[in-house]
């Protein structure tokens, strides 16, 4: 393996073990913790929901990631010469739109439920 596969992966289980210690946390303790510290606004919820949300959506791009990179058609392409920029965003990118758009939208509901249970605690949007 050369140093650039080893950054690569490096860079890869790094941000897995990030996702696996923020989601230690739960999201509405977070939101009180945070919310005693700096005052409450949109972006504020959308700061949190950022920190803990993106975590599943990572999993699931990386798996699909990975699995493509076991497809024949993308080891034609590596045999054609294609350049790796021209295999992630013609191939790759377009591949992983479908699992991010599902997951995004299905996740959309627990975040409006988890919003009302915190408005009920008086932790989330003020009105």
């Amino acid at each position: 393996m050369n140093l650039r596969t080893v950054c690569l992966v490096f860079l890869s289980l790094s941000a897995v073990t990030v996702q696996e210690f923020i989601s230690l946390f739960p999201t509405t303790l977070l939101f009180i913790l945070v919310s005693a510290i700096i005052e409450r606004s949109i972006g504020f919820v959308l700061m949190v929901w950022i920190i803990t949300g993106w975590g599943g959506t990572m999993r699931i791009v990386r798996s699909k990631i990975l699995s493509l990179k076991q497809e024949p058609f993308i080891e034609s392409c590596r045999a054609n010469g294609i350049s790796n920029f021209s295999i992630m965003f013609h191939h790759m990118v377009p591949n992983t739109l479908g699992p991010i758009i599902l997951n995004v939208t299905m996740n959309i509901g627990g975040y409006i439920l988890a919003e009302a249970g915190l408005a009920y605690l008086n932790i989330g949007l003020p009105i």
